[in-house]
């Protein structure tokens, strides 16, 4: 989406890296409970106002859901890999 700052994957590894201290379970939280609640409105009939000013209400805010449920199944893809790369580097280490 143009409003959302963090884009890329790399992008998003660093700024869980920055932000989190490398742990995603709060940026996780953070995208599940977004979700939910653009769901809840969704389901009420209402909408969303973007940082850009735009409205979504009905199928654009639909759309804006889809698109969030990708991002959050991707960045749970990207905590996995964060979460082996970690480990085959301690087995390295050793």
């Amino acid at each position: 989406m143009p409003w959302w700052r963090v884009k890329r994957h790399t992008d998003i590894v660093r700024y869980v890296n920055r932000r989190h201290v490398g742990d995603w379970l709060p940026y996780i939280k953070t995208w599940t409970k977004r979700l939910a609640k653009l769901k809840d409105i969704h389901e009420r009939g209402s909408g969303i106002r973007t940082k850009t000013g735009e409205t979504l209400t009905g199928s654009k805010l639909l759309i804006y859901i889809e698109q969030t449920r990708k991002r959050l199944e991707i960045t749970k893809c990207l905590s996995r890999e964060a979460a082996d790369y970690a480990y085959r580097l301690s087995q390295i280490r050793k």
